[in-house]
Formats: structure tokens, C-alpha cells, sequence
């Protein structure tokens, strides 16, 4: 199982989510403790690459992340969220 770290910035991006985003969010983080693999590439030109994304909230949320696979840590970097 990764443990989840989040970016001093991600902390506010996290505060902000309404209230059915939080309760998406928290079952983000469950599949990402578990599979982080299973997130989009970020830059699809690097298809491998450690840097990916993550839908949520059926699609109305979003979170970027880092795998560090070493570590076995995920580095939660930024989360959105789309009314």
C-alpha cells in the first residue's frame, strides 16, 4: 500500500472542494493508496512516467500526482475541481 503526502499547495485546493467533492476526493485517495498506476499519463508522450492524473467525482474532479514507486509514496501536487 503507497502512503499519500500533499503539496502545501493542494491543501488549499483540498479546503475548497464543496462538500459531495470531499467525500469523492476521499475515495480518490483510497485507489490511490492502492493502484496509483491506474491514473492517466500526465504528459502523454511519456506514457511510463511517474507524473499522472486521476478523475474523480464522476469526472468533476481531478488530481495530479507523483509516484514514487521507491518510496512506495504518492505526492498528491494539485486537485481541481469542475462545477
Amino acid at each position: 500500500m503507497y502512503r499519500i503526502d500533499t503539496d502545501g499547495a493542494a491543501f488549499d485546493q483540498i479546503a475548497a472542494l464543496p462538500v459531495d467533492g470531499l467525500s469523492a476526493y476521499a475515495q480518490a485517495l483510497d485507489v490511490l493508496k492502492l493502484v496509483p498506476w491506474n491514473g492517466i499519463p500526465y504528459n502523454s508522450e511519456k506514457p511510463d512516467g511517474a507524473m499522472r492524473t486521476l478523475m474523480f467525482g464522476d469526472g468533476r474532479g481531478k488530481v495530479t500526482y507523483l509516484i514514487l514507486d521507491d518510496q512506495l509514496r504518492v505526492d498528491v501536487l494539485k486537485v481541481m475541481w469542475f462545477d
